[in-house]
C-alpha cells in the first residue's frame, strides 16, 4: 500500500495533536498515569504500524 507523503504528514500531525491533548487532559482532569500511559502507548503503536506501510 502506498500512502501519499502529504497524507502521512496529516496523520503524523493528528497523532501528535491527540498526544498533546492527552497531556492536557492528564493535567486538567487528573487522568490517572495508567490511563495516560495506555493511551500514549496505543498511539505510538498506531504510528509504528503506519510507518511500516
Amino acid at each position: 500500500m502506498e500512502v501519499a507523503p502529504e497524507k502521512l504528514k496529516e496523520i503524523e500531525n493528528e497523532v501528535r495533536d491527540i498526544t498533546n491533548w492527552i497531556s492536557v487532559f492528564e493535567t486538567e482532569y487528573n487522568l490517572p498515569k495508567e490511563v495516560v500511559e495506555q493511551l500514549k502507548t496505543r498511539l505510538e503503536n498506531i504510528s509504528k504500524k503506519i510507518a511500516g506501510l
